[in-house]
């Protein structure tokens, strides 16, 4: 039996953040099962769960933008629900910065600022790349900040201090409430 990996047909791959989510299956030969070529099932290491979940964030944030607050809620929710079981920080934050745009959007700044000052603290102590839309981040942040002047570093430090567990039940409650 023979296998290959290099850029077959059968190769599968999930991008996010540049990290590779789910590595390529190699492609046998001359299987047990005749002479056609067989490929196995693909490795479930990082689930389809990952994928879909950022996925689920990539149509919030586009939902979010043509203004379609039902499915973006419905979106969020789920994400984040599939991604808080599987404790995927990648997923997580990208999630937790979405529903901080919403938020910043409903102009409800107190929890846009706490959400954001969470993701932040998350990514520093984990060490993770940027956000996934930088700088729709850098133009909500703004907004929060221009709404809340002086009181932002204090609810910024209140999301610091949150757990990934309170930030993602937070995100959970907020999204739900609209």
């Amino acid at each position: 039996m023979r296998s290959s990996w290099a850029g077959r047909p059968g190769r599968r791959q999930a991008m996010s953040g540049g990290v590779v989510l789910c590595r390529p299956w190699p492609v046998t030969r001359n299987c047990s099962r005749g002479k056609r070529p067989c490929r196995p099932k693909p490795p479930r290491e990082l689930h389809d769960d990952t994928f879909a979940s950022t996925a689920m964030i990539n149509l919030a944030h586009i939902a979010r933008l043509v203004a379609n607050g039902g499915r973006v809620a419905a979106l969020l929710r789920d994400a984040l629900t599939l991604a808080g079981r599987r404790r995927d920080l990648y997923v997580l934050v990208d999630g937790l910065e979405e529903a901080a745009a919403v938020t910043a959007g409903r102009d409800e700044a107190i929890h846009a600022a706490r959400l954001f000052g969470a993701c932040a603290a998350i990514r520093e102590a984990s060490g993770l790349l940027a956000p996934l839309f930088p700088d729709d981040r850098a133009r909500n942040l703004a907004q929060v900040r221009d709404q809340l002047g002086v009181d932002y570093t204090a609810l910024w430090n209140e999301g610091r201090a949150m757990t990934l567990e309170h930030a993602v039940a937070y995100a959970l409650e907020i999204v739900a409430e609209k």
